[in-house]
């Protein structure tokens, strides 16, 4: 990431800065690079989802510290005015409130910040607490991070264009992070972007697809995967010329991949819920619909379950600790079968087997630049295949780095991943331009009946898949093709 200045100018003063909350030797720049190094060490799933700007968040969170005690001088905000829109949203409000969250976080009342950010906020307080003392943390020096790639300074060789971020990069944002992020994440670490002269990509989760389409007009995401069901109340609320984004293609999970689970040996179905605690992701996420529509496949209304935000913990096996029951994808519902955790009450595609589930977005600023955006398709059905492939024992070169996503960025053994992805295999969808547009159709016509969409939608006119017909329709199917 492309430092400026000034983040260069006021980290220089806080090497001479001593740290008022430290052990009276220590300066400010020395703190932040023991919290930074901490975090470039740590290798938990969340933190490797978000490290770079962590770290990056870290090296200059203090940076305007002065004389006086922390947050009496609103350094959290002024470095949150210099690093916002080049981080993770998530992120940079860490950052904004970390002079606040102290309190809160001994009193473990986090009931004031959003629970998307709540894990975040409770893992940089323990680190940025406990560094208090010159030599008592390891501590890298600057550097290393910028040896690292994690910082750079100047001008970016890649001139700035509108279709990027501030950081010179495309945003690749999703609402949650589960088996759909598999070729992305293949496409990252196979270095695909690059090798279709695309800019280095960041993947960005936004913890619901509401909060995804609002960082869409905010300017902060151009491409990535969403819902139907939180885009068609989008586009029902938003007249088509003032949408931030449209929908260009299918994902490769087309159907509905998704198991409400309950308690272990549950084997009432969907009834074993009533009067429970229900995870979701958050209110308007796609699962909050499909939880509704399960309930009434069973005679049950919505009201009947006390539905719970997850946000960050959603589709994660420690969420069960949290509810009685909940929507799991893979790679977590292998995991929950495996540690004995939960049992399936209903696969979501039993109740509506033709359904157009995911689809790709793209910004209206990036869909002006159709060079660069039948790119960035072309990657995302090549890195569909090359999954495919390895998983089915075609392309055992490449399993290995398929496999190696399981621990990396989900946090489960390979073995695991291997059987998640193995479940559903058959209904992958691997050409983005097959949409199922009489499975969309399925999903707005759910939402009509569940009274969430303002105005009457055609489901067709919610894509505008480059290279294709639209008015041309494209069947159910499982193409095979690359592209």
């Amino acid at each position: 990431m492309y430092i400026s200045a000034e983040l260069q100018e006021a980290f220089e003063e806080s090497k001479t800065t001593i740290a008022c909350f430290g052990d009276g030797e220590m300066t400010v720049a020395d703190h932040c690079l023991q919290v930074a190094t901490a975090i470039h060490y740590n290798k938990s799933p969340t933190v490797q989802l978000y490290k770079r700007d962590l770290v990056v968040m870290a090296i200059y969170h203090d940076a305007w510290v002065r004389e006086g005690p922390p947050g009496k001088d609103g350094h959290g905000e002024h470095a949150f005015h210099h690093l916002s829109g080049r981080l993770h949203p998530h992120v940079t409000q860490v950052l904004r409130d970390h002079t606040q969250m102290e309190a809160a976080v001994r009193l473990k009342d986090l009931s004031e910040f959003p629970i998307s950010i709540r894990g975040l906020m409770s893992f940089f307080d323990k680190i940025d607490r406990q560094t208090t003392h010159k030599n008592g943390w390891p501590q890298l020096p600057l550097q290393f991070f910028v040896e690292a790639g994690y910082l750079t300074f100047g001008t970016s060789p890649r001139p700035f264009e509108n279709w990027m971020s501030l950081n010179s990069t495309l945003v690749w944002a999703a609402p949650s992070m589960w088996i759909e992020r598999t070729p992305v994440l293949l496409a990252q670490k196979l270095g695909l972007f690059e090798s279709f002269g695309l800019p280095p990509v960041e993947v960005r989760i936004s913890d619901g697809g509401p909060e995804l389409l609002a960082m869409v007009a905010r300017g902060e995401a151009h491409v990535g995967e969403i819902g139907l069901f939180p885009f068609a109340k989008y586009a029902s609320q938003t007249p088509i010329e003032k949408r931030a984004c449209s929908l260009v293609g299918s994902t490769f999970i087309q159907q509905l991949d998704h198991y409400l689970v309950g308690p272990p040996g549950s084997t009432a179905g969907v009834t074993a819920l009533k009067g429970k605690r229900v995870g979701i992701l958050s209110d308007g996420s796609c699962d909050s619909y499909l939880l509704t529509a399960a309930l009434n496949s069973a005679g049950l209304g919505k009201d009947t379950v006390t539905t719970v935000p997850l946000g960050a913990h959603y589709g994660k096996t420690g969420a069960l600790m949290m509810v009685d029951g909940a929507f799991l994808v893979e790679p977590s519902l292998s995991q929950a079968e495996e540690q004995g955790q939960a049992s399936v009450l209903i696969k979501a595609s039993t109740l509506f087997p033709k359904f157009q589930w995911g689809a790709l977005f793209a910004s209206n600023t990036l869909q002006k630049q159709e060079k660069h955006l039948q790119q960035i398709l072309a990657v995302y059905a090549e890195a569909c295949y090359l999954m495919h492939q390895a998983v089915s024992g075609q392309a055992p070169h490449i399993l290995d780095k398929v496999l190696s996503l399981g621990p990396d960025c989900f946090d489960v053994a390979p073995e695991i991943f291997q059987k998640a992805l193995l479940r559903d295999i058959g209904t992958w969808q691997l050409s983005w331009k097959n949409v199922d547009y009489q499975g969309a159709d399925v999903c707005v016509d759910i939402m009509q009946k569940l009274g969430e969409l303002e105005q009457p939608l055609v489901a067709k006119d919610l894509f505008n898949v480059p290279g294709v017909d639209h008015d041309s329709s494209q069947g159910y199917g499982h193409n095979m093709s690359r592209l």
